[in-house]
């Protein structure tokens, strides 16, 4: 293993359990890995997945789990039962990075984390999951969220800072895991307007690749189809237009999930299920649909949304959650109460009936998300980083102090 490097080279090295997943997480750290250099970082991310893909970049380090099972209410990722503790020890301590970045609180996590303290090394973190909900919203009990709020305190609490993906967060951070109020940090959201942008619309003929005959207005969902994601609510409220306000209308959802079971079944309702889609290939989907749904209730940022923004479409989202900075309600599309399905379905039939109306916010959505580039998040990635690093002294317990920026979520 190569560890040399410039003795002015800024080293941060991140340690993640989801890397070659199709998550809105992974495909952040993969941005990030790729762009960190540009900022005068050298960023290694180790991560430790039984799945081996092709051509991976020099930079990412691939370690073999002892034990890895698929995710409880999650069976798309992989959860480390038995990260690879040694191999990792042997790796951080070759690296030497100046501070260690763990972006998720799983057991690689936690091996980090304690690798990290025994090393020495500073640690930062990104708060990527709204977990105590996510386990509450998959299993319906207070005390499962209760009992993850208290472990994800543990495990933030001696970070030098933790990124916030979205400023609706940053209470839930202070309060309910509280991290202190100064150790927070606000990463400006962004995503690859190269990769996704409406050049990539290619109609009319598009879909019928897919087997999705004619020229049918085109609803598109990405992500996991699973409880969480509120699946069900967004099928009901198509249905309900399809049958009272227009027919030629397709639901297409990319991903994969438990609801992917009952695929065979919807397409008499116009309902696609194209399971999981990457590159250029979804950059082309994106663009070559109309309208963007999302009904989930957890959403930390919401990847997928700022995606189907920047390839020209407007976004139909959950008035909860981080998505709600990154669409504009009224502007670049409706942000809505999920208790209210009626508000819904009024919307949804506005967009089908009013093409100006739609075509105008997916204009807005794609000029608003020029200003929300994934370098601009990968340059304040690489320089919180960096400030976090100052001389430290041995009342610091070997953590260096921390510069903190709220910024504002405005582009």
């Amino acid at each position: 293993m190569n560890t040399k490097r410039s003795d002015s080279t800024f080293s941060i090295l991140l340690v993640t359990d989801t890397l070659f997943d199709s998550n809105g997480v992974s495909r952040f750290i993969r941005d990030m890995a790729a762009r960190a250099a540009d900022f005068g970082a050298e960023l290694t991310v180790v991560t430790a997945s039984p799945i081996r893909p092709e051509g991976m970049p020099e930079n990412i380090v691939n370690l073999r789990p002892f034990l890895a099972v698929r995710m409880p209410f999650y069976p798309e990722q992989y959860l480390n039962l038995l990260p690879p503790f040694w191999r990792l020890w042997r790796t951080l301590r070759a690296r030497r990075p100046e501070i260690i970045h763990i972006s998720t609180p799983g057991p690689l996590g936690w091996s980090a984390l304690l690798i990290a303290r025994l090393l020495r090394i500073p640690t930062a973190g990104t708060y990527h999951t709204d977990f105590p909900t996510f386990l509450e919203e998959n299993t319906g009990s207070k005390r499962i969220r209760a009992l993850t709020a208290w472990v994800m305190r543990r495990f933030y609490r001696s970070m030098a800072f933790t990124f916030a993906r979205s400023q609706r967060y940053i209470p839930l951070m202070a309060g309910e895991i509280a991290i202190a109020p100064e150790r927070i940090v606000y990463l400006p959201p962004g995503t690859d307007t190269g990769a996704f942008n409406p050049g990539y619309r290619s109609r009319p003929g598009f879909w019928e690749g897919y087997n999705i005959p004619g020229e049918p207005l085109v609803f598109l969902y990405v992500g996991r189809l699973s409880v969480e994601k509120n699946l069900p609510f967004m099928i009901e409220r198509f249905r309900e237009l399809r049958r009272n306000v227009r027919r030629d209308i397709a639901l297409v959802l990319v991903g994969e999930g438990e609801y992917a079971a009952q695929a065979a079944r919807w397409r008499s309702d116009n309902i696609h299920l194209l399971g999981v889609r990457r590159g250029e290939e979804l950059s082309r989907i994106y663009a070559n649909s109309d309208i963007f749904l999302s009904a989930s209730v957890t959403e930390t940022l919401g990847q997928t949304v700022m995606e189907a923004q920047a390839s020209g479409l407007c976004a139909v989202v959950s008035d909860r959650g981080g998505v709600t900075e990154t669409v504009v309600d009224q502007h670049t599309g409706f942000t809505l109460d999920v208790a209210q399905p009626g508000r819904w379905t009024a919307a949804l039939e506005k967009l089908v009936r009013d093409g100006r109306l739609r075509s105008a916010m997916g204009r807005a959505a794609a000029e608003r998300m020029q200003h929300a580039s994934i370098r601009r998040s990968c340059e304040v990635f690489v320089r919180q980083h960096r400030e976090a690093i100052v001389p430290r002294s041995p009342t610091e317990n070997g953590y260096g102090r921390v510069s903190v920026s709220m910024k504002s979520a405005a582009f």
